[in-house]
């Protein structure tokens, strides 16, 4: 705890003589840890945030690019209210490119440290089979960083479909392989980077499978014009590509990959379809090639769309808004399920209006919206100047049963009301750099996440109808509140809205070998989640799981646990002089009088 209460102290003081502004910006310096923990100089630091974490393709990106000084320190500016991924490559005295691993969750705030990564291997990528896909040429090859906020990199291939794969950061990227329409024809998912005498990687692309995809309503009357997308599974990138549009007889005519290079036997031939159509409900189908034979026909029935005005103030039509409607989409074999499909772009009408095909009768849905908080400012939205605002804007929530179209009233941008969040300690200390988690009550599987300023503040504009907001810090506690809007009779106040964060447990011991002796270098960790009921403080609190620091020549530890209340299990890992340590799962039961007192041993690592 004293290293979170040292953070909390160090922001708190830093910031007294700051007024913070939206969307001004506020410093951040750090430093570029080498193997020995000495400051590198001359390091290149990338720094990265998007509005959208995960899509590249929605927003625009903050991307920074700073030096490391002669001091071994750099220094730049980071938005407010927004969190960054931060990660850096060098050359060392032998003139070896080296990498860190991926810093996540930098903010206007104290000094923090990139370390330096195990030393990348993979430096040459091939590209075999690409003579089937010729009608696909040229074909493409990027890199996607293992990061919060993704950075896909191009990787130049050469006329032999060879590549020279640049220093990349952390421990893992992702590679993919697309045709000059934007289709994955191949991909190497989760590449660990450092592989021991592992120089070189080839990506070998599958034999084109031809595929009748034919489109019907449920009185067998074909549906043309419905857009069709494939991918080899969901990610919270999308991973989809538009193959094409059904045609008057409700056709389309696919050549697809055979295999699915990210899955397994049985299911290495596996894909999905995702198909939507104005007044239809969109849908989505999980389909083995196998065993679908040459024709796969989908019965497509009529939907609910969404429909609606966003309107700035005296009622004028918005603009300069970024609309993102989000839903599930109903399972072609089973209309009770649902499946999370990625939020793709729609473009307000020049009168306001807009249309989302369409909504599923079983689950929520989420109108998420990108506006620049000026434009939102100039438009009517009720905003202050002195606070950092979400960058991705909640203007509408709804539960079924829905209406055929449903209507939204017109969405005022003037009428919106503000939440002032403030998250505190369970003392009421203000915790800078604060996370949000934010769903609605069936959205689960998929929260949009947030990052307060530099005194846990962040204005939050409330949809009409109720969400659930979480918040959490490392290292600190968690808590999750529901809010509505419009505000109902004995309702938390949102002016300012104070989410208190948990009590926390903080556990200490000794790590000792199999004779006793104390064990320096290792960590312990918190192992999952909290034993908890409650669906979203469970996930919270492996959100904020804890990390001790090393133990030292005594092998004591100390590790702070998110909630005080729940069990919670810890393991200890490390690797010392070369061999990895590792100790049985401990259950940590809250108010034990043993958890001052544990006594944690460690063994060597054997694979079962």
């Amino acid at each position: 705890m004293t290293t979170t209460r040292q953070l909390l102290a160090a922001c708190i003081a830093l910031l007294l003589s700051c007024g913070l502004r939206a969307q001004e910006r506020g410093r951040f310096a750090g430093w570029v840890a080498d193997d020995n923990g000495k400051r590198v100089i001359g390091a290149d630091v990338t720094l990265i945030s998007r509005p959208f974490p995960s899509r590249p393709d929605i927003g625009i990106a903050d991307e920074l690019h700073v030096c490391t000084e002669a001091d071994g320190m750099f220094r730049t500016k980071l938005l407010h209210g927004r969190s960054y991924s931060a990660w850096a490559v060098w050359r060392d005295e032998d003139n070896v490119q080296r990498r860190t691993e991926i810093l996540e969750g930098a903010f206007p705030g104290p000094p923090r440290a990139i370390k330096a990564a195990d030393l990348q291997t993979i430096r040459t990528v091939r590209i075999k089979g690409a003579d089937k896909w010729r009608a696909r040429a040229p074909l493409h090859l990027t890199a996607i960083t293992a990061s919060e906020n993704v950075a896909e990199i191009p990787v130049r291939l050469d006329a032999n479909l060879v590549a020279k794969l640049p220093t990349l950061p952390g421990g893992h990227c992702s590679l993919e392989v697309r045709g000059k329409d934007g289709l994955i024809l191949g991909m190497a998912a989760s590449l660990a980077l450092a592989q021991k005498d592992k120089p070189e990687l080839t990506i070998e692309l599958s034999e084109p499978r031809e595929l009748r995809i034919v489109i019907v309503d449920k009185q067998g009357k074909p549906v043309s014009g419905a857009t069709i997308r494939h991918a080899f599974g969901y990610h919270k990138r999308d991973l989809t590509t538009v193959i094409g549009k059904t045609d008057e007889g409700g056709v389309l005519q696919a050549t697809l990959p055979s295999v699915n290079p990210m899955y397994v036997k049985p299911d290495k031939d596996l894909c999905s379809f995702q198909i939507s159509a104005p007044g239809r409900q969109r849908m989505f189908s999980w389909t083995h090639l196998d065993k679908v034979g040459d024709v796969l026909t989908l019965t497509m029935p009529a939907g609910s769309d969404l429909i609606g005005r966003v309107l700035a103030k005296n009622g004028s039509p918005a603009t300069g808004i970024t609309l993102l409607p989000d839903c599930y989409a109903m399972g072609a074999d089973n209309a009770l399920s649902g499946n999370g499909v990625p939020p793709r772009v729609l473009t307000l009408a020049q009168d306001g209006g807009f249309r989302f095909s369409s909504l599923h009768p079983q689950h929520d849905f989420r109108l998420l919206a990108l506006i620049e908080p000026k434009a939102a400012i100039a438009q009517g939205m009720r905003l202050r100047n002195d606070i950092a605002v979400a960058p991705v804007v909640w203007l509408a929530v709804g539960a079924p049963p829905f209406q055929t179209p449903h209507k939204l009233d017109g969405i005022r941008l003037d009428r919106i009301a503000i939440a002032q969040i403030r998250v505190t300690t369970d003392t009421g200390t203000p915790v800078p750099g604060a996370r949000l988690t934010v769903t609605t009550q069936d959205l689960y599987n998929s929260p949009i996440h947030y990052v307060c300023d530099r005194v846990g503040r962040l204005q939050f504009p409330l949809p009409n109808g109720t969400i659930r907001i979480g918040a959490w810090f490392p290292g600190g506690g968690v808590a999750t509140m529901l809010v509505s809007s419009p505000l109902a009779d004995g309702a938390p106040e949102i002016d300012p809205l104070v989410i208190k964060l948990s009590a926390t447990q903080t556990v200490r011991g000794v790590i000792v070998d199999a004779a006793g002796k104390p064990v320096q270098g290792v960590k312990v960790y918190q192992g999952g989640r909290g034993k908890t009921d409650d669906r979203q403080i469970r996930e919270l609190s492996f959100l904020a799981r804890a990390t001790s620091n090393k133990t030292g020549p005594d092998g004591s530890f100390s590790l702070t646990l998110p909630l005080d209340d729940v069990p919670f299990s810890v393991q200890c890992f490390g690797k010392v002089n070369g061999e990895t340590l590792v100790s049985k799962q401990i259950v940590i039961l809250p108010d034990d009088p043993d958890n001052g007192r544990l006594r944690i041993a460690v063994a060597p690592f054997k694979k079962k």
